[in-house]
């Protein structure tokens, strides 16, 4: 509790006992000054003699029930201070839990960054081997291509065809699915 909220409590306790407006000031009298004076019209009686006038009238601002009504107005303010005061912790707890989220999902991100780089790296070394295996493929290739254009070569393939009955269908589908996977590994690469 800061110093002024003391004294402001110190105030409050001690207006216990003290009189109660209605107030009223005597300035006629004879006496060293003005009295604050208690009561009705009808039945009034000092309760105060106040010396100097600017005195007179800062005595009746402050009064019990003002003195009260400050009182209430700073506990007022206090509470929606300490909820505003909470309210900030709580959104400090937020900020750091997704920061802490963001950290954490950053760290994810780098990991999978990470595995993506990996796989790169695989997919240049396959791309590289594939490519080393056509080349090593390619002279074959154009053997087998220029067996198959050879019409002597088409003789033999149908004899040996006739020799297997009932596997005809099954080498043609068997060396048609050979070509397009071949032609698709091409693209591939092309692309």
């Amino acid at each position: 509790m800061t110093d002024i909220r003391k004294k402001l409590k110190d105030i409050v306790a001690g207006l216990e006992g003290v009189t109660p407006k209605p107030w009223d000031i005597d300035r006629d009298t004879t006496s060293y000054g003005p009295h604050i004076l208690h009561g009705t019209p009808a039945k009034q009686w000092p309760i105060a003699t106040i010396f100097r006038e600017d005195d007179v009238e800062h005595f009746q601002r402050c009064d019990p029930d003002t003195m009260r009504e400050i009182n209430q107005v700073v506990e007022k303010l206090d509470k929606e201070n300490e909820h505003l005061v909470y309210g900030m912790h709580q959104t400090d707890l937020e900020i750091e839990e997704k920061l802490f989220q963001l950290q954490e999902m950053s760290k994810a991100l780098d990991s999978r960054d990470a595995q993506i780089a990996c796989l790169k790296l695989e997919f240049a070394a396959k791309d590289t081997e594939i490519e080393q295996l056509r080349k090593a493929l390619e002279p074959f290739a154009k053997a087998y291509h220029a067996w198959e254009q050879n019409p002597k070569m088409a003789q033999v393939r149908r004899e040996h065809y006739a020799r297997m009955p009932g596997q005809w269908p099954l080498a043609l589908e068997i060396k048609v699915q050979d070509g397009r996977m071949a032609r698709a590994a091409l693209a591939h690469k092309e692309d």
